[in-house]
């Protein structure tokens, strides 16, 4: 009691005085009643599950019905917007440094290539109805190739590691592939005569992208979340200042304007930059969204109803992911319209909610 007392005088002015004197714990039906084994277990799940189910529906019945509705809607948009774009900056770094390098490829157009060999790395070529003649790749590393149209006659392929590397629409008469990680899926819409494959490496079989720099993916990500600290420091100080619906209602509807300036993103620098400042906008309705959700149920409900809309909100974040993960090969509307639209309807229904600055808890 007395920690809720300071704690209330920190926040409000020093002449008002905490309206509780005790506190009342809620009563606790005895385990079991000196049961063990699975009955007893079986009769602790039953009555917590009974438990859980009486907070659960109370938090759905009157007068918590409007204010769970709104929260629910508030929780899945936002976890659905913010996540889905936490996915969708990286990937699309990714996807802009893929197109940079695709255009600093090597070309072989309609070339015979006769009693030759490729040894060492082979990286960024592309080869097209190329004809390989006693050519042999050994001790190779074939790293973003592709070979379309090509015919390879008394080759021989051996010791070889490969990455994001396909044979399209391909010949292969007497080819010996010996020690490589060729599997299947490298070859597509392929033909094969006497062509063998001894050795193949073992293993995973999937297809690791040797570009992908694992140290700048980091260093990408921890500058965002960098700016998580700032808004957090920010936002704690606006919830109380301006009460917690306008913070949520501000954030999210900046959050949703600063959306269609994913228009102009298209170098590595200004998408980490702009990344930032959207984890920075955003952070303030996240923190806001936690509070106004504690504060909207008496304690006895309190960690059903925040339970529940937490869990729903991650289901939504993982909808987002996948949803997002779809928009990268696409235009860069999508993204936009959907991020700027499922907040928008996550800060219009935030108006609805009522405010709990000044509610005693």
């Amino acid at each position: 009691m007395y920690v809720y007392q300071k704690v209330f005088r920190i926040n409000h002015k020093q002449s008002d005085e905490y309206q509780l004197s005790e506190m009342e714990l809620p009563t606790r039906r005895s385990p079991s009643s000196g049961l063990s084994g699975p009955s007893g277990c079986l009769n602790d799940f039953l009555e917590a599950f009974e438990t859980f189910w009486g907070s659960f529906m109370q938090i759905l019945w009157p007068p918590y019905t409007k204010v769970t509705m709104i929260l629910l809607i508030v929780w899945i948009t936002t976890a659905f917007g913010f996540y889905g774009m936490s996915i969708w900056f990286p990937e699309y770094i990714r996807k802009i440094q893929e197109e940079k390098y695709d255009e600093t490829a090597v070309v072989y157009v309609n070339k015979t290539l006769n009693s030759g060999n490729f040894s060492g790395m082979l990286a960024n070529h592309h080869f097209e109805n190329v004809q390989f003649l006693n050519f042999k790749f050994e001790d190779v590393i074939l790293n973003h190739c592709l070979f379309t149209d090509c015919s390879f006659e008394n080759n021989t392929f051996r010791n070889i590691r490969s990455s994001r590397t396909f044979f399209l629409h391909s010949k292969f008469v007497k080819v010996t592939f010996e020690r490589t990680d060729l599997y299947d899926y490298r070859f597509v819409d392929c033909l094969f005569r006497n062509s063998t494959f001894r050795n193949t490496a073992e293993g995973c079989g999937l297809d690791f992208d040797m570009n992908y720099n694992l140290t700048d993916v980091f260093t990408e990500n921890l500058i965002a979340q960098f700016a998580i600290i700032p808004g957090n420091v920010v936002s704690s100080f606006i919830l109380d200042k301006f009460g917690r619906v306008k913070t949520m209602v501000t954030s999210l509807f900046l959050t949703s304007a600063s959306a269609f300036l994913i228009w102009f993103l298209d170098t590595r620098t200004t998408i980490i930059a702009f990344e930032a400042i959207f984890n920075f906008i955003s952070i303030s309705g996240w923190n806001a969204v936690d509070v106004i959700t504690t504060e909207s149920y008496p304690a006895s409900l309190r960690s059903t109803g925040y339970g529940f809309l937490s869990a729903i909100s991650r289901l939504a974040a993982i909808l987002g992911n996948f949803t997002f993960a779809h928009y990268i090969s696409i235009s860069k509307a999508l993204p936009i319209l959907t991020t700027a639209a499922v907040l928008l309807v996550g800060a219009i229904c935030s108006l609805k909610l009522p405010e709990t600055k000044d509610i005693l808890m």
